[in-house]
């Protein structure tokens, strides 16, 4: 069920356009409305008294509270405001959000979310991208994932574009940091490793000279190895630049040494 803001007075035509009978441009096929009931009294009523088919539509649903129109039930209403809304929400690749919340978390294709930018203000979009989870999901911006190595957490900041991260986890095992995103389009992903998490040096392993020179990563795309651009480097941090493709699921860095 969508949630929409009520205006009471009849006096007031919130629809900025004409009700004409052209109630689709670009975003819908009105035979494909018809054929779920959404008929021209509907249409003709949403046209004249809501901003749903209004060109510049936002997201934001506003309806007059005059009534129905006459011969529809309260269900069917819904029913297509509903339809029409889903169909008119701006795409969440259209955005760059700091954050992205399921308005029906935990389910693999949650059909709206809300995109919150970086100044707290949230917008309704459709989710056109895979979910696995109930948390937030962060885009485009700079958050931190915590990682532990050894009993110790570390932050790792990031930022992605293109996708989402989901998990980022050390491997003793591999001396390797792993992670785990969804991606829906071709797009980039920002790490700031701290050296004291993963480093790449030429050295041996284990360590045996003093203060050696930083050595390159390899860094593998669902296991295929892969370019990557070193765009800082501290003392304490290294940070790098790495596109994925679509549909790419595993990005996974690993430092090297000498054997």
């Amino acid at each position: 069920m969508i949630y929409v803001n009520y205006y009471s007075s009849d006096d007031v035509r919130i629809s900025a356009r004409q009700t004409d009978e052209d109630y689709c441009s670009d975003w819908c096929d009105v035979e494909e409305l018809y054929s779920i009931g959404c008929d021209k009294r509907i249409l003709a009523h949403l046209a004249k008294y809501s901003n749903l088919l209004d060109e510049d539509y936002d997201g934001n649903y506003f309806i007059n509270e005059i009534g129905l129109p006459d011969g529809i039930s309260k269900e069917k209403f819904q029913e297509c405001v509903d339809f029409i809304i889903e169909k008119r929400l701006p795409s969440s690749q259209d955005y760059f959000f700091s954050r992205i919340n399921m308005t029906n978390a935990c389910t693999s294709e949650p059909s709206i979310c809300y995109g919150t930018f970086s100044n707290n203000t949230s917008v309704r979009v459709k989710c056109d991208f895979p979910i696995h989870g109930c948390g937030p999901i962060h885009f485009g911006s700079s958050p931190v994932f915590p990682v532990i190595k050894d009993g110790i957490s570390f932050d790792v900041n990031f930022s992605i574009k293109g996708g989402a991260v989901k998990e980022i986890t050390f491997s003793n095992t591999t001396n390797s940091l792993l992670v785990i995103i969804d991606s829906s389009m071709q797009g980039n992903l920002t790490l700031n490793i701290p050296r004291d998490l993963l480093d790449a040096k030429m050295d041996y392993c284990p360590p045996r000279m003093t203060n050696p020179l930083d050595d390159g990563f390899f860094v593998l795309r669902d296991g295929e190895e892969i370019e990557y651009d070193e765009i800082q480097t501290t003392d304490t941090y290294r940070t790098l630049h790495i596109q994925f493709l679509d549909n790419s699921t595993k990005i996974e860095v690993i430092g090297t040494c000498l054997i």
